[in-house]
């Protein structure tokens, strides 16, 4: 493990999320690919999950937790990213929503793919969408079009199971806006006209829609 330089940086907002703490950890710590950090921003909560988890890292050098100090001006994640962003020392980074895990082997198997083609500015997998009142139900992009293209009208790109180079990003920003994960890729391939980008197309990640998600609303 590399903590000057990890080679994955894991920006997880937060917001009254106490009862998804312990599977989160649980989950993120199974991975078999172990060099990462976590970055966790308490996004003004209201409750004492900024604390609740600090208990639980229990000294996990990985894991940091911060709270959010950028304004908002919408009730979204937009700026807790930013805030992520600005805190992240990994090459790469991820983003995964507190409610939302990945499967053991997510960070291995892009490990492989980005050490062995390493002009691959983004990649993301395959997901599961999962929720009480529906079936669950298999997300991945069309192969109709090439992604760039399909990122003109719509997003292929499950933010839970992407991985951006972070030199990338620094200056880029997630807007206060619906659908922000949409607009900051699609920005992002407007910006980068040669933007790499690799779809790995296995189920890595499970996707977890509750009444009081924001992605649900």
């Amino acid at each position: 493990m590399n903590y000057e330089v990890p080679f994955f940086s894991i920006i997880t907002p937060f917001f009254n999320a106490k009862k998804y703490f312990k599977k989160y950890l649980k989950k993120l710590k199974s991975q078999s690919f172990n060099d990462w950090e976590c970055i966790l921003i308490d996004d003004y909560s209201e409750d004492n999950g900024f604390e609740k988890i600090k208990d639980l890292i229990n000294n996990d050098k990985r894991i940091k937790v911060y709270k959010n100090k950028l304004s908002k001006s919408i009730k979204s994640p937009y700026q807790a990213r930013n805030y992520g962003i600005s805190k992240a020392k990994g090459i790469y980074v991820c983003f995964l929503d507190i409610d939302d895990y990945w499967l053991e082997n997510m960070l291995m198997r892009k490990y492989q793919k980005l050490i062995s083609n390493p002009e691959i500015d983004l990649i993301f997998s395959n997901y599961i969408k999962v929720s009480k009142t529906a079936t669950p139900q298999k997300v991945s992009p069309s192969r109709i079009l090439p992604l760039k293209i399909q990122l003109k009208f719509h997003n292929p790109i499950g933010t839970l199971t992407s991985t951006v180079k972070r030199k990338l990003i620094i200056n880029h920003k997630f807007k206060p806006v619906n659908h922000e994960d949409y607009l900051f890729w699609a920005e992002l391939n407007k910006i980068k006209e040669n933007i790499n980008i690799e779809h790995i197309n296995e189920i890595l990640a499970v996707y977890n829609i509750s009444k009081n998600s924001l992605s649900a609303n």
